[in-house]
């Protein structure tokens, strides 16, 4: 993929997004051929919005999630400052693309992790976290969902498919708080239409937040002080439709909510 096509994907891309739109499949020429190339289309997306970024998210942890998707590791996206929420939230659905809820803890950093010559321990993330939230992401895609649906590598050159992060309460004493094993449901409306938890989906939030910390490093990035990071569903994906009202209860740690219009 040379930088003239990188180039015309990134325009596309950040063309739909300014005006509110999706499009159904990808022009072959326009595919990236891989991660890497993808991955470049998505920062050039970034430098054409302008937006600051205000955090990270994370998804396909385990393998297999990466086998579904072709992946041959977890896959990233920024997550813009303008549409971080605290809950509850209410966002307008029709401003929204394909909006997919996922109840994901938030880490919050306190510190920045720099590119450096090792790799980040766990201990060293650990260190750096501020703290850790309920949350929920509400990705979002600039593809339409039909049977021109292209390739993961077009996903990822739009930013993973990032959209909304709506972060509810710090979990208190997040070290000793037994994250992994509290059950994680999100209700619709009235019902409970999914359940996991983060042992089963991430290990723990620490896992993937240490990946990314590297990750990003791998690409002269880095995640910086005050900078979020969703790590990814404890609870599956759902499609959210226009009036549906979803709240992810996290076991004892509290719920987390948003409203679509």
């Amino acid at each position: 993929m040379t930088p003239e096509t990188e180039d015309k994907l990134a325009d596309l891309l950040a063309g739909l997004r300014q005006s509110g739109k999706s499009q159904s499949g990808l022009a072959a020429d326009l595919m990236p051929p891989d991660a890497a190339s993808a991955y470049r289309v998505a920062a050039k997306v970034r430098d054409r919005l302008d937006r600051e970024i205000g955090g990270w998210k994370i998804a396909a942890n385990k393998p297999e999630m990466q086998a579904a998707l072709r992946a041959k590791e977890p896959i990233f996206g920024s997550v813009f400052r303008n549409l971080i929420h605290a809950s509850p939230a209410t966002l307008d659905h029709s401003t929204l693309q394909h909006p997919i809820v996922e109840c994901e803890y938030v880490v919050r950093f306190r510190e920045g992790l720099p590119p450096r010559a090792t790799p980040y321990s766990e201990a060293d993330v650990a260190g750096a976290i501020a703290d850790i939230h309920i949350g929920i992401e509400v990705a979002e895609c600039r593809f339409i969902h039909d049977d021109a649906f292209p390739a993961l590598s077009a996903i990822l050159a739009d930013g993973s498919g990032n959209g909304h992060l709506v972060i509810g309460a710090a979990i208190p004493n997040w070290q000793d708080a037994g994250i992994a094993e509290a059950v994680v449901t999100l209700t619709v409306d009235s019902g409970i239409r999914r359940t996991g938890n983060a042992g089963d989906a991430i290990d723990h939030p620490l896992v993937p937040a240490t990946w990314l910390a590297n990750r990003l490093n791998q690409d002269g990035m880095a995640i910086q002080a005050g900078d979020v990071v969703s790590t990814g569903t404890c609870s599956h994906m759902l499609l959210a439709k226009p009036g549906n009202a979803c709240t992810g209860q996290f076991g004892d740690f509290g719920q987390a909510q948003v409203r679509f219009t």
